[in-house]
């Protein structure tokens, strides 16, 4: 598929804004970001299986106490919801190591009510009005592991003039923004399945994180209590973009896959829209 992008392939209504130098340091992040990182869809079964043993570490061996350890003895994290979800993987591309994994859950069709996670946890209108629900997916298990950054970290450290990261300062800039490449690997997974809205529940200061990022989000509800103090929010793909291409370009050169993203967004949103004309 990347063989197939051009230099640019945002939209090009909205790239008119875009000042030269705006445009040079995103590709200049670009580059940092992909020489360093890939993200890949965990289609098969020991891609799955890799991403299940990432959250095991992280949410039963780092974060002890956030899952209990003893519900998974095979050493993979694993529920119910991950039969109606997909995977997602954050690659370090110099060792070949996954080093962080998010999965995005779709409806359920056998029992909509029961489809996210989240609907346990909040009573916001949008969780539990069906189209919505059918319409919509949640961002879920979103996490890099702990032990394997600081490993990924020294590894950087000795290869960064190799991979051209004379300035130390640009590897803590791509271990900053490790965690936007599984943002990409759920808006791909969602555009797949024609989905725009997604669904999700963070610590407000992650949240904030992708506020800065130019991620925009609406806040479903009052936080919750889930492991600490939480916010549920939704975001739509479409509009993410659009906000981001104008003002965040960096992230978005990254999540957008130089606008390719972007471009699929809009034609999904297009489909939504005849097939509410058909509809009506």
């Amino acid at each position: 598929m990347r063989a197939l992008l051009s230099k640019s392939t945002a939209p090009a209504n909205l790239t008119h804004h875009i000042n030269p130098y705006q445009k040079l340091r995103s590709e200049i992040l670009f580059s940092l970001f992909y020489q360093t990182f890939d993200v890949i869809h965990a289609d098969t079964p020991e891609l799955r299986a890799q991403a299940h043993r990432l959250r095991y570490q992280v949410f039963c061996i780092e974060n002890q106490g956030y899952e209990d350890h003893t519900s998974h003895p095979n050493g993979q994290e694993a529920d119910s919801y991950d039969d109606h979800a997909t995977h997602s993987l954050l690659v370090y591309k110099p060792t070949k190591t996954a080093i962080g994994t998010v999965r995005t859950i779709f409806a359920n069709p056998y029992a909509l009510d029961q489809s996210f996670p989240l609907q346990n946890l909040s009573s916001a209108s949008a969780l539990h009005n069906e189209s919505y629900v059918k319409s919509g997916c949640e961002i879920s298990r979103l996490c890099i592991s702990r032990e394997l950054r600081t490993k990924i970290k020294d590894d950087l450290s000795h290869k960064r003039h190799h991979l051209g990261l004379n300035d130390p300062s640009l590897m803590r800039i791509a271990l900053a923004i490790a965690p936007i490449g599984l943002i990409r690997g759920c808006f791909e997974m969602a555009l797949s399945r024609n989905v725009l809205n997604c669904y999700g529940v963070m610590e407000p200061h992650h949240l904030n994180k992708l506020v800065k990022a130019g991620l925009l989000h609406k806040k479903l509800g009052e936080n919750i209590s889930y492991h600490g103090e939480r916010t549920p929010f939704m975001m739509n793909i479409l509009e993410t973009f659009d906000n981001a291409v104008l003002h965040h370009r960096d992230i978005w050169n990254i999540v957008s896959y130089r606008g390719f993203n972007h471009n699929l967004a809009q034609i999904v949103s297009r489909k939504q829209q005849m097939k509410l004309i058909y509809q009506h």
